[in-house]
């Protein structure tokens, strides 16, 4: 039966998931569950939000990892056919306040932190201006 609904090993739906994730790497796992409850109606217990989120975010970042090694041995595959004609690269940074890891629950070891952020657009052109393409 889980194997016909498409239940991942936390036995929730495909469509849960994502809802959990999205809230789950927003807030905090108990504001999550909350959300969870009060929008969806769905009762997910905050334990249960981070397991799927940390799960899924795990799951993301050894996506990204090959991604990379791939792209630093040249193996990477284009999305392109051909060349763009224009692209264009912007960056920004920004502050967050981070906690110290595998802690128990609460806040342990806060400090600033400072990510860096970039988008990569293609652009072609159309009559008279440029427009992004994906």
């Amino acid at each position: 039966m889980d194997v016909k609904l498409a239940l991942g090993p936390e036995n929730l739906s495909p469509a849960l998931v994502r809802k959990v994730v999205r809230r789950g790497g927003k807030v905090s796992f108990q504001e999550a569950s909350e959300d969870l409850k009060e929008d969806v109606g769905i009762d997910v217990n905050a334990k249960q939000v981070q397991r799927v989120t940390e799960r899924i975010g795990a799951e993301w970042q050894a996506a990204r990892d090959q991604q990379v090694e791939l792209f630093k041995q040249g193996k990477l595959p284009r999305l392109h056919g051909q060349a763009p004609q224009v692209a264009t690269v912007m960056s920004d940074g920004g502050r967050v306040m981070t906690r110290a890891a595998e802690q128990p629950p609460g806040v342990h070891g806060p400090q600033w932190k400072e990510p860096k952020f970039g988008c990569c657009l293609t652009l072609e052109k159309n009559r008279r201006h440029w427009a992004v393409i994906k």
